[in-house]
């Protein structure tokens, strides 16, 4: 996982970038551009891994990159869902969208 995804190091990150004499909006800027950029790249190569191992009919690689989510309330369905928290600090491909889209 890249140190980006770091919660802790973005924020002292931002603390370094901040004390070097660069502004709040322009070091947030900074670090969110890395962070996007860096969030595109691994959850496209999962996905291009999910596809290529779909086409290939080597699904036992996929079993290493899904979770299991169980209902657990009563309205919803068990499933698996392709995971990207062990290369992100995103859980699933909703947690992509509003890191893309808000981060």
């Amino acid at each position: 996982m890249e140190k980006i995804f770091d919660n802790d190091f973005r924020n002292e990150l931002f603390r370094c970038l901040k004390e070097s004499g660069m502004k709040d909006k322009e070091v947030s800027g900074i670090i969110n551009k890395r962070y996007k950029e860096a969030l595109k790249k691994v959850v496209v190569e999962r996905l291009n891994a999910v596809a290529k191992a779909i086409r290939e009919d080597n699904l036992e690689i996929i079993n290493d990159m899904i979770e299991y989510s169980p209902s657990g309330d009563g309205y919803g369905c068990d499933n698996n869902y392709i995971s990207f928290k062990d290369i992100t600090d995103c859980e699933d491909i909703g947690d992509v969208i509003n890191a893309l889209k808000h981060g």
